[in-house]
């Protein structure tokens, strides 16, 4: 085989993430799975499809790890990020956890499609200073400096804004976009103050006391920022988002997270998004409701 086929390009990546100049272990399975170890448990990836409203066109995915102890049992990843004690085991999980999705990812997909990787709330004090640099260096090794990663940060409390900025700010220098999940449009504009917003995500539930994100999600609007509404799991869900003006759904209703990816199927194709006349209407009542 030659480097040229993606099997043999995918396990040269991943020999080069587990080289001495990054040490992560890691390896790729024989059906091309990318599987990472942390302690006891090994790691690998899910993915969410990320969709646009206006046209349903899949734009990339949300990567989610999923984990395996010896006993074939896995730990839910907020235990697993639990058992990462200190500050070190933390970075080099949450490292792990980025490379396992960035391989796993842009094996099955275009380099052009967005992958959407979280960061643990206890990374931001964890690593002082140049966010991103680290990641970026790993992209650059593996031959992925091209692609299209968003870093999406903790939520943080109001007032706290001060903690986020800099660490925004330095992914953005390294390339990356930024995701945030706001509590008001206050906070909102204070972060836009001082760095760029790519994306803003709101969870579904929130759709139904409209008046806690309105206000925020027309203040994207009006710059230009990306609105997902994650945690979709309905039509009726989908058709909220659309009244209030968001671009773009992700969610149960399209699937669980899976492994494989689907990235061309678009919104109105897939199974479960299909809404009555009737219930179109209703959502459209209630939305009145809401703005009145």
């Amino acid at each position: 085989m030659s480097l040229s086929d993606p099997s043999t390009r995918l396990r040269s990546r991943a020999d080069r993430a587990a080289s001495p100049d990054f040490g992560h272990d890691i390896r790729v399975e024989p059906d091309g799975t990318v599987v990472g170890r942390f302690l006891k448990s090994r790691l690998v990836s899910v993915f969410e499809p990320i969709l646009a409203l206006e046209g349903g066109a899949p734009i990339g995915a949300q990567a989610q790890v999923r984990t395996f102890a010896p006993d074939g049992a896995g730990l839910a990843p907020w235990a697993l990020f639990a058992n990462a004690a200190t500050a070190a085991d933390l970075v080099r999980l949450d490292r792990l956890a980025r490379v396992v999705h960035a391989l796993g990812f842009y094996a099955r997909a275009a380099t052009d499609r967005e992958l959407h990787l979280s960061v643990h709330p206890r990374l931001i004090d964890a690593v002082p200073e140049h966010h991103g640099v680290a990641f970026r260096r790993l992209l650059d090794a593996v031959a992925l400096g091209a692609t299209r990663v968003v870093i999406e940060l903790p939520g943080i409390a109001p007032g706290d804004e001060g903690r986020i900025v800099p660490v925004a700010a330095s992914y953005v220098r390294h390339g990356f976009g930024i995701a945030f999940r706001p509590v008001g449009r206050r906070q909102l504009e204070r972060l836009l103050a001082h760095t760029p917003l790519d994306t803003l995500r709101f969870d579904a539930d929130r759709l139904l006391r409209l008046g806690a994100v309105d206000a925020t999600l027309h203040a994207a609007a009006r710059r230009g920022i990306r609105t997902v509404i994650e945690g979709v799991r309905s039509a009726t869900d989908i058709e909220l988002a659309r009244e209030a003006g968001a671009s773009h759904v992700q969610g149960p209703v399209f699937g669980a997270p899976r492994a494989e990816l689907d990235l061309d199927t678009p919104l109105e194709a897939r199974v479960g998004v299909a809404l009555s006349a009737s219930e179109r209407s209703a959502v459209s009542r209630l939305r009145t409701q809401w703005v009145a």
